[in-house]
């Protein structure tokens, strides 16, 4: 009877869910969509993701061979940052957004700066947060022999090694 007050702490955790996504060669220049291929071929480089609110990671990993990734035991509802590292002699095609995804950067057709898709992990998780890429369409490489250096009158050979990737 009467007015008894009193408190109680509930510790709510969010569900833990998936964000996945893929890493992949994209033949055709800033479509800003898959150009139909059936499977566009994966591609191993390092992504990472780091979370807030409530925090996660930093967590890292290389991708699949065929480019997927997934990362697992993310917090619904958390804010998270997707990093991928820029593949050697691939250029950035464009990002694609997946579920509760809200930007993305690094995704300038033909610059190599890593890319990142920010989202806001839905409670039933992510999915389709992929990152296009365009190779380089050729590359070179030279080495030298002696190298590093040599000395005055020294015969130098040099061997330059240029690689069609188009």
């Amino acid at each position: 009877a009467g007015n008894n007050p009193s408190t109680a702490c509930v510790n709510v955790v969010a569900p833990l869910v998936n964000v996945s996504g893929r890493v992949y060669r994209e033949s055709v220049t800033n479509n800003m969509v898959d150009n139909g291929n059936a499977t566009d071929p994966g591609l191993v480089t390092n992504v990472a993701m780091t979370c807030t609110t409530p925090a996660h990671g930093p967590v890292s990993m290389n991708t699949n061979a065929d480019g997927t990734y997934v990362f697992t035991g993310v917090p619904a509802g958390a804010t998270c940052t997707i990093t991928e590292t820029q593949p050697t002699n691939y250029t950035n095609a464009y990002n694609t957004l997946g579920t509760g995804g809200t930007s993305t950067t690094g995704d300038t057709a033909g610059t190599t700066t890593n890319g990142t898709i920010t989202l806001t992990v839905p409670a039933a998780g992510s999915t389709g947060n992929n990152f296009a890429q365009q190779s380089v369409d050729t590359t070179s490489a030279t080495v030298c022999v002696p190298s590093p250096t040599a000395t005055p009158g020294q015969s130098v050979t040099c061997t330059t090694t240029c690689t069609n990737n188009g």
